[in-house]
């Protein structure tokens, strides 16, 4: 299962990345990162465990999760966030980190998660405007 980790810049993101994956990427690096943090965690399981125990068996394989944390969505629809966007478009599930904590601003949560919805649901609309004109098109060839 991939989970893209998302949310404004300076909200968290890569210390919640770091603290589910046990790496340690850079915190604080929002404008300079290019490409997203990737880790893979396996996910420990009793029953699996008690199986291999039961038969035996040689090789184990847990489930995985893998995380992706993106550099920070600005809210505003720009080549950057279209980047961004795109780098988080094959995941499964998708944890927005919302900042909560005092850097001397009180957090204002409603727009600060308004603002992220609202670019996501911009490039839906974008996905949605480009698959509705290919099929005008192909309605108009036949």
């Amino acid at each position: 299962m991939k989970i893209g980790i998302i949310g404004l810049p300076y909200s968290g993101k890569t210390t919640v990345f770091n603290a589910l994956t046990g790496a340690s990427a850079k915190v604080g690096g929002v404008a300079a990162a290019a490409k997203p943090n990737i880790s893979v965690v396996n996910v420990p399981d009793e029953r699996i465990d008690m199986l291999t125990k039961m038969f035996n068996l040689k090789k184990v394989v847990y489930a995985d999760l893998t995380f992706i944390d993106v550099a920070g969505l600005t809210g505003e629809a720009t080549e950057r966030g279209k980047d961004i966007i795109q780098s988080i478009k094959t995941v499964d599930a998708i944890a927005h980190v919302v900042r909560l904590f005092d850097n001397g601003k009180p957090p204002a949560l409603k727009a600060d998660i308004q603002n992220i919805e609202s670019e996501l649901m911009l490039s839906d609309f974008a996905v949605i405007e480009s698959r509705l004109e290919r099929i005008e098109k192909q309605r108009n060839i036949r």
